[in-house]
């Protein structure tokens, strides 16, 4: 008999099944990434429009700038439209509810994040929170984000 050169039928099916296997780990792990990436960047879009929200604030001593929209109206100030649009793109849903629609004083954004039951909310009182029962409420005086019990 001659030394066998080549591999047999099981071990290659071995490495296939092991190749295989390797290959969904790097998917999956991928797929996670890629969704912790949107929630990053809806994050970021929430906390720029906080950003802008304060500073319209400190110019004009009102939010107007802010608009109101939710998850279908747009906001009223192109500024802000590009970031709700944003958000709405990568998945998820922002709300912006404005106290009173005469005076501009307070105001909280909350989105919700990729499609998940978390949200993300910011208001006037510099509040930050994300949960899944995190969202905006009103008071006859305010407007405030919180969780629900």
């Amino acid at each position: 008999h001659s030394p066998r050169s080549g591999f047999t039928l099981l071990e290659l099916i071995v490495v296939v099944a092991i190749i295989g296997l390797l290959a969904t780990f790097i998917l999956v792990a991928l797929r996670t990434a890629r969704q912790r990436a949107r929630e990053v960047r809806i994050r970021a879009d929430v906390d720029t429009i906080r950003k802008h929200a304060e500073l319209v604030y400190d110019r004009d001593g009102r939010y107007q700038a802010l608009g109101v929209s939710d998850c279908v109206n747009p906001a009223s100030t192109e500024e802000v439209n590009v970031l709700v649009e944003d958000i709405r793109d990568l998945g998820g849903c922002l709300t912006i509810t404005v106290r009173d629609e005469t005076t501009f004083q307070n105001y909280c954004a909350a989105a919700s994040l990729d499609g998940t039951n978390r949200r993300f909310c910011v208001d006037s009182t510099n509040n930050v929170l994300e949960a899944a029962n995190v969202g905006c409420f009103e008071t006859s005086e305010d407007t405030y984000c919180s969780e629900t019990p």
